[in-house]
């Protein structure tokens, strides 16, 4: 005959509370097992951020400047690189401006190693944990330009920071703390972001759904191996088969730019001014999204890199998209900002320098809009005492850290 449980201790036998209690030692101890340490940089896609932060990773570590932007600086450097080298650029390797760098040697002396830190779509918050990466990462620019225009303060489909491609990957790599009450706002948002940061299975679920896909292509991969004779699928093929497969992929086959002339470019000009005005029509986010601009001042002041602000160059179609009185506002509230905070700030806004036959569309260079662009910027920059004193520093560092590389190399 069983002996029954004492009444004191029949808690015990709770399946709820033993649940409960196996999931509290789990949660305390599974982010300490050294076998369970996912890789951040791993995402479920391959989008614009993911090439550009490893390709980072990968690299030395030398860059002594950088450039940052949306797409207007995407398009106008990519552009201008395949044609100053003559040859294909595959954007999702190719994170250089050299032509750039022969600009800032010719008017400031040394030598310089320009990384692109642009991505398409490229918000003042995505801005703001892309620099932040890039200095936790062990790179350290003296100098940074960051290329601004309207649509990255008040894009309205982007309704939370947190929305963007950009921004879901980067908050695997740094940490997001110090901007979380700016950025989740609403209840559910919030609510989410607590589960992730206080919960061990919230905040690695990510890690696991693609563990456990690797794991089911292994075992399919010896069920059912592919034919010798069965070429793998392209991605035409797969777009055709699932054309929502992976959207926010940037495939290589798809990133490459190839040199052009000016006679070809001048007669594609096209007209968008019907996405930019969906773009512009709730501008809601513009105070929440000009407070990144400011934090990534107080970075680069924190971290000792000399920021130097550009308004892009767009045309009057696009500006007068804007809510009337909206875009000069804009203008005066950068220059507010970068006065205040002594950040030097070049308008490169001015329809006397770039013309319609410089753009793409009424918002992106073309190749030789782009080389306008950076030599009105370069001779910008000189004028400037804070920029040019800057960049003839980084300069001198730059042939420093080239010499010194040289000697290490080993003699034959």
């Amino acid at each position: 005959m069983q002996t029954p449980t004492p009444t004191a201790f029949r808690w015990l036998q709770s399946p709820v509370l033993w649940t409960a209690a196996i999931f509290i030692l789990l949660n305390a101890s599974l982010p300490h097992c050294a076998a369970l340490q996912f890789d951040s940089y791993k995402f479920p896609y391959r989008g614009w951020s993911w090439w550009l932060m490893n390709d980072l990773k990968r690299s030395s570590g030398n860059s002594n400047t950088a450039i940052m932007g949306s797409s207007l600086i995407v398009t106008a450097n990519s552009g201008v690189e395949a044609n100053y080298l003559g040859q294909t650029v595959n954007l999702t390797s190719h994170h250089k401006a050299t032509y750039l760098d022969r600009l800032l040697k010719e008017k400031f002396g040394g030598r310089f190693n320009t990384f692109n830190l642009a991505a398409p779509g490229l918000m003042a918050s995505d801005a703001y944990l892309s620099l932040k990466t890039m200095l936790e990462s062990g790179h350290h620019p003296d100098v940074l330009i960051y290329g601004v225009a309207p649509r990255d303060f008040v894009d309205s489909s982007v309704k939370c920071p947190a929305d963007t491609d950009v921004f879901k990957y980067l908050r695997r790599l740094t940490k997001i703390d110090e901007i979380a009450d700016a950025t989740f706002r609403a209840p559910l948002e919030r609510i989410d972001w607590w589960l992730q940061r206080n919960i061990y299975f919230c905040g690695t679920a990510l890690d696991y759904q693609m563990l456990a896909g690797e794991l089911c292509q292994q075992v399919l991969a010896k069920v059912l191996p592919p034919r010798a004779t069965q070429p793998p699928l392209s991605l035409a093929e797969m777009e055709t088969i699932l054309p929502k497969f992976k959207p926010a992929a940037t495939h290589p086959e798809r990133s490459r730019i190839e040199p052009t002339v000016a006679e070809t470019v001048r007669n594609q000009f096209f007209d968008n001014r019907g996405e930019y005005l969906e773009r512009y029509q709730w501008p809601n986010n513009y105070e929440l999204e000009l407070t990144f601009l400011e934090r990534i001042i107080l970075l680069c002041k924190e971290k000792q890199v000399q920021l130097v602000l550009v308004n892009m160059p767009i045309l009057p179609a696009n500006t007068t998209l804007l809510p009337k009185g909206f875009y000069r506002s804009y203008q005066n509230r950068l220059k507010s900002i970068a006065k205040r905070d002594n950040v030097p700030f070049m308008d490169s806004c001015d329809p006397l320098v770039l013309e319609q036959k410089d753009f793409h569309d009424p918002v992106h260079l073309n190749a030789f809009g782009g080389q306008k662009f950076y030599s009105a910027l370069v001779d910008g920059l000189s004028n400037d005492v804070v920029s040019r004193k800057a960049l003839a520093a980084a300069g001198q560092r730059g042939q420093a850290t080239r010499e010194i590389a040289g000697k290490a190399q080993p003699t034959n």
